[in-house]
């Protein structure tokens, strides 16, 4: 996903850019909200992202087209639905055409593995997932006429059937979660079992079969993310202060996974927009 879409998610703002819907009563187990982002037409490449947490996105302006490529390689170039890998690093996203619109599911942790019905670590390792493929060509019918309120009422009624009544209860699961996007910076794994009275090889299973990552991948994730807009919003003035901040044990530790996320340094991310 377009990196510039997880400072809504982040922040939990609204803008003309950015608007959420409320699921339905039946599916707020399943999926936390869905969304209309407007890539912007001053938007060329930026960073490609993900958080852990599923999106299932739909490109519901035509004509649509947006590409995945590395500094070197284009990956691939999607036109309609498609989930973003659980796991992104130096891959960047560009907009073929100016001020798509992308419809989005931001499902609960655990929604995607309730819909899938089989562990996401077998999704692991790939840059994003066609929604024909993943679902074995059954997919949502978004005819271009229909306003996003019908839109979303059909993803809804498509998601009931892959459902089928079938949703395994991971409360526990998401409050860790909750508690790891609430404390990014803060985090012992061993005292996060303790805290929740569980084994810490059973977080590590529940991570690959619910997320499809392993603990540590989610918490460099959660970590990085207020990171990279602290340092965009104060343009890199205290490099050191903002590692320290975030849970890196040094500047140069929070350089190092800055050019494993992005292949650039701090500054040079900030000069290149």
């Amino acid at each position: 996903m377009p990196v510039e879409l997880f400072r809504h998610i982040v922040k939990k703002e609204s803008s003309s850019y950015f608007q959420t819907f409320t699921p339905s009563s039946d599916l707020t187990s399943v999926i936390e909200y869905f969304f209309l982002y407007t890539i912007k037409s001053s938007q060329k490449e930026e960073l490609a992202f993900a958080d852990g947490i599923p999106i299932l996105a739909f490109l519901v302006k035509k004509p649509s087209a947006i590409q995945f490529h590395t500094a070197t390689d284009t990956l691939a170039t999607i036109t309609e639905g498609y989930l973003s890998g659980f796991f992104l690093e130096k891959t960047y996203i560009e907009p073929l055409y100016p001020n798509q619109q992308m419809l989005g599911v931001r499902f609960k942790a655990t929604g995607l593995y309730n819909l899938l019905r089989k562990p996401l670590s077998t999704l692991a390792g790939q840059i994003f997932h066609d929604v024909d493929t993943l679902f074995g060509g059954n997919k949502p019918v978004l005819n271009e006429s229909f306003t996003i309120t019908e839109k979303i009422n059909a993803i809804e009624n498509w998601i009931r059937e892959q459902l089928k009544d079938h949703i395994v209860s991971t409360s526990l699961f998401e409050e860790i979660i909750s508690y790891i996007c609430t404390n990014q910076s803060e985090i012992n794994l061993r005292e996060l079992a303790v805290r929740f009275k569980v084994n810490y090889k059973w977080i590590e299973r529940k991570f690959l079969v619910y997320i499809g990552l392993t603990p540590k991948e989610f918490i460099r994730l959660q970590r990085f993310l207020p990171c990279l807009f602290e340092l965009q919003e104060t343009n890199g003035i205290d490099l050191m202060g903002l590692a320290i901040n975030h849970g890196f044990y040094d500047q140069n530790h929070f350089i190092k996974e800055f050019k494993r996320f992005t292949q650039k340094t701090p500054l040079q991310f900030l000069k290149q927009g």
